[in-house]
């Protein structure tokens, strides 16, 4: 009967109480951490505290940062071909990005930068509203 006793606590009492200690503590390594961002994102809206001159000075400082993010991807996802700043509308297959006017119009059968016979055109979907 002991070695049965002894068996059964090797076998189903200690995984279990190993499995439901590493469940606690994960649990309460989540509750008690600091926030972490999930995934990259560019442009999100932070909230943050006026409480002291150098607060606000930081906070001054991010702002802008997250302005020059903001204005560089901005200048990144704008039309080449045409340079008034609209915003890019089609991908070709030699990876060269377009609006919408220069997709129908000066980019209609060659890539405006390599000349190249524009075969396949996708349309690119991503959120305009951060860039603006």
């Amino acid at each position: 009967m002991g070695n049965f006793l002894s068996t059964c606590k090797r076998v189903i009492v200690e995984p279990v109480f190993e499995a439901v200690t590493s469940i606690f503590k994960s649990v309460i390594e989540f509750f008690t951490s600091v926030e972490k961002a999930i995934c990259d994102a560019i442009f999100r809206v932070l909230q943050f505290e006026y409480s002291s001159q150098q607060n606000q000075a930081e906070i001054q400082e991010r702002i802008a940062e997250q302005r020059r993010k903001k204005a560089s991807c901005r200048q990144m996802m704008a039309c080449k071909c045409c340079k008034n700043n609209n915003f890019v509308d089609y991908i070709f297959d030699c990876a060269h990005m377009v609006c919408g006017s220069c997709n129908r119009s000066t980019c209609a059968n060659r890539c405006f930068e390599c000349n190249e016979i524009i075969r396949h055109r996708i349309e690119m979907d991503y959120p305009r509203h951060e860039l603006n």
